[in-house]
């Protein structure tokens, strides 16, 4: 997150100064799409493993309970 928003104050200064043209911008909207994608993917294999926890100590609780 901390990446994003110091790439976006490079952009944003990059803008003012116009040093970045066009093209950039193209490669720029492709590389955030690209990151776009990849929190959601983090996000499910953690919700995965959490969940896989939970089932794991639910059974060892209800084992021991019975």
């Amino acid at each position: 997150m901390a990446a994003q928003v110091a790439l976006r104050r490079q952009q944003a200064t990059e803008d003012k100064k116009g040093l970045s043209g066009k093209q950039n911008n193209f490669e720029r909207k492709a590389v955030y799409q690209r990151q776009v994608r990849a929190p959601s993917l983090l996000a499910k294999s953690i919700l995965e493993v959490l969940l896989g926890l939970f089932y794991t100590c639910n059974n060892v609780y209800i084992m021991n309970h019975l």
